[in-house]
């Protein structure tokens, strides 16, 4: 029995999509935490469009460490420019309900920021309290 629960889309809905035996006992998504609606959930309204003003993206990036020599960045680059086009990996993101979301340095570091900020006003807003050493 689901009271509720919060999970990815990637990590939550693929047990109505396969045969894993998970059918109808696997919860009902409610709303996604996005902006948008997520395009492998069309039925289910963003937190945002349902009137909440709560976004709660789930992105993973691939970073080098600083001082990294310009040419292995310039590599590497290359390398994953060529992944993200192809056929392969677009296959992959659609097994896995994963929404690609390839940005270049300059705009991960400012939307990460970003989030950094607006996470930091919501626990002072709301007063939630995250755990001692944190």
């Amino acid at each position: 029995m689901w009271d509720g629960g919060f999970s990815a889309p990637s990590r939550g809905v693929w047990g109505r999509r396969s045969s894993r035996g998970r059918g109808a006992a696997w919860p009902r998504p409610l709303a996604t935490f996005a902006e948008e609606r997520n395009q492998y959930l069309p039925d289910v309204p963003s937190a945002v469009e349902a009137g909440y003003d709560v976004r709660v993206p789930q992105y993973r990036a691939v970073v080098a460490p600083q001082g990294t020599p310009e040419e292995v960045v310039e590599r590497l680059r290359t390398a994953f420019t060529e992944v993200f086009a192809s056929d392969a990996y677009q296959e992959f993101n659609e097994n896995n309900l994963l929404t690609p979301h390839e940005l270049e340095p300059a705009e991960l570091t400012g939307e990460w920021s970003s989030f950094a900020q607006e996470y930091a006003s919501m626990v002072e807003e709301y007063g939630i309290d995250m755990g001692e050493g944190r």
